[in-house]
């Protein structure tokens, strides 16, 4: 049974003589352009010559073949036509290749799940059609290379859960990533400042950089304008780092804000009441910090509103309000840590 009649897949076939193979040509193989077999319970490992014998291929989507194993094949690097590789969750070994650069058609390339190791090649910079960028799970290694700023049109940016190390790249990455929606670095080990150009990307939704080294206070300036290009931030997830200062009361201008993960760090002062402002506010944690003074009233009615709808009003509210000795005083939180 040819492989065009498979769900999942599609050819392009122009005459009768193409699927038999025509004269010198490569048979239905040729007419093969897209393979969308994600989940399923293929086994084995992935041909090393299938970027040689696919040679028009615009999408490959093997994702969550978890049985699917082995060696990343090289040769995928030669599918010069793809538009979208999903490769996900399925155990391959091995590194991105300055190669990857030339796939210049790519929208979509996911690789996470896999044992992939070595740095981000710069090239990847060269993919100036990608809008989604997965690359989360691996055990890529190095920084964070500035020339991902070159793709402007990229809408999700996930590097989480790898060795990563460095600074995040500010007017690299802010400057050029005018469409970025999502943006997850969590579980590394970057070191330097919060970047206030990336905080301040239009359209940004989600910046996730917990569990890293991030040093310094939050650029404060960055939330001063209430209606600007923070309106659209929904997660601020720094918990795990090494963040000092005090939390900015300029925070409560961000008024889409649903989460707000600032626990696990060196923060002092107290709590801003400004933060009570924020309506949409589900979680806000702020606890194995060293903070003092009491939880703002403010936050306690988003909180006592919660008790009454499930979809609105504060749910979760932490703080180091726990023993004798606690540093908070909290009659509202969820979650009371003991004294830091």
């Amino acid at each position: 049974k040819d492989m065009c009649s498979w769900a999942g897949v599609e050819c392009h076939i122009h005459s009768a003589s193409e699927v038999g193979g025509g004269s010198g040509g490569g048979g239905i193989v040729d007419m093969v352009r897209e393979i969308r077999l994600p989940n399923n319970n293929f086994g084995g490992t992935l041909p090393r010559e299938i970027g040689k014998a696919l040679t028009h291929l615009s999408v490959l989507d093997l994702g969550d073949n978890i049985e699917l194993k082995g060696n990343f094949p090289e040769s995928i690097w030669e599918l010069k036509e793809l538009a979208v590789l999903k490769l996900y969750n399925l155990d391959l070994k091995g590194t991105l290749p300055p190669s990857v650069g030339a796939l210049t058609h790519l929208r979509e390339l996911d690789l996470s799940g896999n044992q992939l190791f070595g740095s981000i090649p710069p090239e990847l910079g060269n993919l100036t059609s990608l809008r989604s960028l997965n690359l989360s799970g691996n055990f890529l290694r190095g920084s964070i290379p500035a020339s991902l700023g070159n793709l402007y049109l990229l809408s999700t940016l996930l590097l989480d859960s790898n060795d990563l190390t460095g600074p995040i790249p500010d007017v690299a990455l802010g400057g050029g990533l005018e469409n970025l929606i999502r943006l997850r670095l969590d579980q590394n080990s970057l070191t330097g400042p919060v970047p206030s150009d990336t905080l301040s990307l239009p359209y940004l939704e989600e910046f996730n950089a917990c569990s890293n080294e991030l040093a310094g206070p939050l650029p404060s300036q960055t939330f001063d304008d209430a209606g600007g290009s923070l309106s659209e931030l929904r997660t601020l997830d720094l918990c795990d780092n090494y963040l000092t200062g005090t939390i900015p009361p300029t925070l409560g201008n961000m008024r889409s804000l649903g989460t707000l993960a600032l626990d696990a760090n060196r923060f002092v002062g107290t709590i801003p009441s400004s933060l009570g402002r924020i309506a949409e506010l589900k979680t806000a944690e702020f606890h194995d910090n060293q903070l003092n003074g009491t939880v703002p009233e403010e936050l306690c009615k988003l909180r006592a509103a919660a008790k009454n709808d499930d979809d609105h009003g504060l749910h979760t509210l932490t703080a180091d309000c726990k023993g004798v000795g606690a540093s908070i005083k909290c009659d509202c939180c969820t979650y009371c840590a003991g004294h830091v």
